[in-house]
């Protein structure tokens, strides 16, 4: 029998060529490598530097060593947060940062490892060592223990890394990175601590961008019918100035500065996945059993709601205020003393409702004027029950219920105690005490007021910290005679019942129990199956639609992919003497249709014109960040045919998309550049020197008008004929309005203003513009002004109509609310001015990138 590789012995030479160039091509073409010979030039391509600065240059692998070691030092720091979690701690210190919800986002470092973020980290902890900041060792451990709430022993920290780095990471290398991360913090704080306070002058005009709502007349002056007034040309040197200006400057349509510089246009392809598209399908697939099985599970999903009108909830709220009618009823079996019924109150109810029997005090403010101005003796009798009263009225700050509460608060394991009272005081940065400095300051400020102009607000707003420890004589002393005004018309005829008085109120609370325990035992209202049968199988259907949303998805993804690199192969051999042809295109038109998608296409787009689009308006949330579309498809180096996906703010939609054409700006030569020449552009740059000319022209005009448009009429009526029919009247605005993006919990910004704009449509974003608003709010009602838009295109004729509510009232609400959206406003404030600062602090270190930041994404 012959030897069975005998076969491969004859033909081995043969074999051995074509394999050795199968391993050679495979080599050569790998994956890694296929996405290198596309990426060259961007990151992760080339050996140059990515950026330099004062201290040298940073390349591609210093890059990539600065973003292991962070990870590896925040998977370190996660384990160690988790082991104190275990052993029942509270991760504590600065750098820790909470979601709404208690759970940790930064594990006392900042976890993002995107390039620009980790830069920043070493530039900031250079010029903290530069300024002659140390991280000793022992501050290093300090750090630790204070991570770990003292649960974990030092003797730990050595397992638990290894652990986390697969012992990639030694001890020494931890505390490095660790002393740079502290470095960098450390002089943030440093920079941010004169930041934080709020003067009371500042705290009020942030109120009042939120709260001061107006209405006014405006007419517009677009700056370009200005343009063919403008008289000269430009000289050589103002050409050359602004060129210089604006030629390493992207042109924004919603900046008035120029810009010169080129931006690339990239084409798209993309299919759209709804969860409409597949969720009839999935619930015709849900049986009727099913339905019944959820209906009975689910039971009390479907309740009908027996809600009280409004009516009946307000004399539920009056009773309550009966009870402190029985101790008034008990004094009159002792002496006759007026004073005696500011006494009994205080033994009587001192836990039920110490609150209420303070904010009984300013009801009867009106007339309290009367019983302060005409029976200044009545009370002096009863001075010594007023004393009597003063123990008594110590005993009003026991009552605790809310202590209880707290105690109460769920989330143990996520939310530290100081955040468990509520969760207004989640949302903290990095550290929590700078709030509490910033309102503590505000309190102090803001009591004075009241207490002269107006009792009613200081009582309602503090009841149980003011009254006792700032005036409890004074308190007692005004208890009785409020109570006298208050309960004379009623009182006097069941005075002499005594005790059989207190039966008679006594009842009443008998009854009202027996009324809602009746109320109770009603039986419990459920909506019909069948009119909530198409509700219950879309909550069946969702899983099933779920999951074929994704399947839909990795598929198209497999095909993309598979072209992908069918195309890298071919782009390998293009060169060489191996005859190839090239694959053909992933038809996704086609895929589209047989899987119920939508497939688009886009033509040559730069990022600005991207936002027209659908596909334009997506988000990518990565490393706790969120990022626009144009922010992620417009980063240098991606490949084209590389699949990504994002997902619009509309639910239940996501894109897989891909480049599918990339094209940069070419100068007369046909020469790829960015930044054209002075001569290649020049007609441009005149054109943006006349647009400002005009604009000046413009805003002369606008003054003009307003001067005369002075006095008490309005707009339309104190202009020429031509122009009144311009003037257009706002609606009512703020300045400042909280959003309504999910998951952004409303943060502030510009308010849009419709009627500030020569076609009368709204704005784009933040379109009218800090300027824009500053000039508008300085103007008083029936006050004329000018006022110019975000990009300087159109100038405004102003006269503020109206405003509301007026000052007075918005002082009272102020005095009550006007913190919390004040300090949420210079939080805003701060930032800016801290990234200001860094902006400046990248110069002086001489920042200088080779390229745009990467961002990472998890894809």
């Amino acid at each position: 029998m012959s030897n069975p590789f005998s076969w491969f012995r004859r033909r081995q030479k043969a074999l051995l060529a074509v394999f050795g160039v199968l391993i050679i091509f495979t080599f050569v073409v790998g994956g890694v490598v296929m996405d290198w010979l596309q990426r060259r030039g961007g990151p992760g391509g080339g050996t140059g530097p990515v950026l330099s600065w004062k201290h040298g240059d940073i390349d591609e692998g210093n890059l990539a060593s600065m973003r292991n070691m962070h990870n590896w030092t925040v998977r370190f720091l996660d384990m160690l947060i988790a082991e104190t979690f275990r052993k029942g701690g509270e991760p504590k210190g600065p750098g820790i940062r909470r979601n709404q919800q208690g759970q940790i986002l930064d594990p006392g470092i900042p976890r993002s490892g995107q390039e620009e973020d980790m830069v920043r980290t070493m530039v900031l902890a250079q010029k903290a060592a530069d300024m002659g900041m140390v991280i000793t060792e022992d501050a290093i451990f300090e750090f630790l223990h204070l991570v770990s709430d003292d649960k974990v022993r030092r003797s730990d920290f050595g397992d638990i890394l290894s652990r986390a780095t697969s012992g990639n990471v030694a001890r020494d290398q931890l505390f490095k990175q660790l002393r740079t991360e502290m470095l960098a913090q450390n002089l943030q704080r440093v920079v941010g601590s004169g930041l934080m306070a709020m003067p009371p002058e500042s705290a009020w005009d942030y109120y009042n961008r939120f709260s001061r709502r107006i209405k006014a007349e405006v007419l517009p002056l677009p700056v370009d019918d200005f343009t063919s007034k403008v008289k000269g040309e430009p000289t050589d040197d103002e050409v050359k100035q602004l060129y210089e200006e604006g030629k390493d400057r992207f042109p924004d349509p919603n900046s008035p500065e120029p810009g010169f510089k080129r931006r690339k246009k990239i084409a798209f392809a993309y299919l759209k996945i709804e969860d409409e598209r597949f969720l009839e399908e999935a619930k015709a697939e849900v049986s009727e059993e099913d339905v019944k099985k959820h209906y009975e599970e689910n039971k009390d999903d479907f309740k009908v709601l027996d809600l009280p009108s409004t009516e009946e909830a307000k004399p539920e709220a009056k009773p309550e205020a009966k009870p402190e009618a029985k101790p008034e009823a008990k004094p009159e079996a002792k002496p006759e003393d007026a004073g005696a019924k500011g006494d009994v109150p205080s033994k009587e109810e001192p836990s039920k409702s110490p609150a209420k029997d303070e904010k009984t005090e300013p009801v009867p403010t009106a007339k309290d004027k009367s019983s302060t101005g005409e029976e200044p003796d009545a009370p002096a009798e009863p001075e010594p029950a007023a004393e009597a009263a003063k123990p008594k009225e110590t005993k009003k700050e026991t009552p605790k219920p809310p202590a209880e509460s707290d105690a109460s608060a769920p989330d143990v394991d996520l939310v530290p105690p100081e955040n468990k009272t509520g969760d207004a005081k989640t949302p903290d940065t990095s550290d929590g005490t700078r709030f509490s400095r910033g309102e503590e300051a505000l309190f102090v400020s803001f009591n004075a007021a009241p207490k002269s102009d107006d009792a009613e607000v200081s009582s309602e707003d503090e009841p149980a910290d003011k009254k006792p420890a700032d005036a409890p004589a004074e308190s007692t002393a005004k208890e009785p005679g409020a109570k006298e005004d208050s309960t004379t018309e009623a009182k006097p005829p069941s005075a002499p019942k005594g005790q059989s008085d207190e039966a008679d109120v006594a009842a009443p609370d008998k009854d009202a129990p027996v009324g809602e325990a009746s109320e109770k035992e009603k039986p419990v209202k459920y909506q019909p199956i069948e009119d909530v049968a198409d509700q219950i199988r879309g909550i069946i259907a969702l899983p099933i639609v779920e999951e074929r949303k994704n399947k839909a998805l990795e598929a198209a993804k497999r095909e993309v992919d598979l072209y992908y690199n069918k195309r890298i192969k071919w782009l390998v051999t293009v060169d060489s003497e191996l005859e190839t042809t090239e694959p053909s295109r992933f038809d996704y038109e086609k895929f589209a249709e047989e899987n119920k998608l939508t497939a688009g296409e886009t033509p040559l787009l730069d990022e600005i014109e991207v936002g027209d689009y659908e596909l334009g308006n997506g988000w990518l949330n990565a490393s706790g960040q969120r990022f626009k579309f144009s922010q992620i498809a417009y980063a240098d180096g991606i490949p084209l045919f590389r699949a990504s996906q994002i997902s619009p703010d509309e639910y239940g939609v996501d894109f897989l998309y891909w480049k599918v054409e990339e094209e940069d700006w070419k100068d007369d030569k046909g020469e790829v550049k960015d930044v054209p020449e002075l001569k290649e552009i020049r007609d441009e740059v005149v054109e943006a020197w006349k647009r400002g000319e005009a604009l000046e022209l413009a805003i002369a005009e606008a003054e003009k008008l307003t001067k005369k448009a002075k006095g008490d009429k309005p707009l339309k009526e104190s202009l020429s004929e031509e122009l009144s029919k311009e003037v257009v009247e706002t609606d009512e605005f703020s300045w400042m309005s909280y959003g309504a993006t999910p998951m952004s919990f409303g943060l502030p910004g510009i308010s849009s203003v419709i009627g500030v704009d020569d076609s009368g449509e709204e704005f784009k974003e933040d379109a009218p513009g800090m300027e824009f608003m500053e000039s508008v709010y300085a103007l008083e009602v029936g006050e004329n002004g000018v006022a110019v838009n975000q990009p300087e295109t159109v100038v405004y004729v102003v006269r503020i109509l109206s405003e509301t509510p007026d000052e007075d009232q918005r002082k009272r609400e102020f005095m009550q609310t006007g913190s919390m959206y004040a300090m949420f406003l210079h939080m805003t404030t701060v930032r800016e001015a801290m990234e200001d600062w860094y902006k400046d602090l990248e110069k002086e270190m001489e920042v200088e990138w080779q390229r745009s930041p990467e961002i990472f994404t998890q894809r």
